[in-house]
């Protein structure tokens, strides 16, 4: 199964956080500047997406396609997607791309 990323948290709250808990990990030492260039081009891809600054980010897959509406729902996290007509009702289609 390929990696298809649909959802992008903001985690610029918590980056350092999480720098220092991998820094943790010291075998991975060689891994520590990709896991930072990865969040930060999860984070320009996100402030592309959903058009609010954001530096870092990470990305994830969505497996069940209502359970990210009703998380992004549920938490108030603004969605980057359009109304589309589905049957005969005008409800909101589950977007491609959530930017949480």
């Amino acid at each position: 199964m390929q990696f298809k990323p649909q959802v992008i948290l903001n985690i610029d709250e918590v980056w350092d956080i999480k720098r220092k808990t991998f820094e943790v990990l010291a075998a991975q030492k060689h891994l520590w500047a990709y896991y930072e260039r990865v969040a930060l081009q999860r984070g320009m891809q996100g402030g592309r997406n959903s058009g609010k600054a954001m530096t870092y980010g990470e990305a994830y897959q969505r497996l069940f396609r209502w359970r990210w509406r009703n998380w992004c729902r549920r938490f108030e996290v603004p969605t980057v997607g359009a109304r589309v007509r589905v049957g005969t009702s005008n409800r909101k289609a589950a977007p491609e791309n959530h930017v949480c």
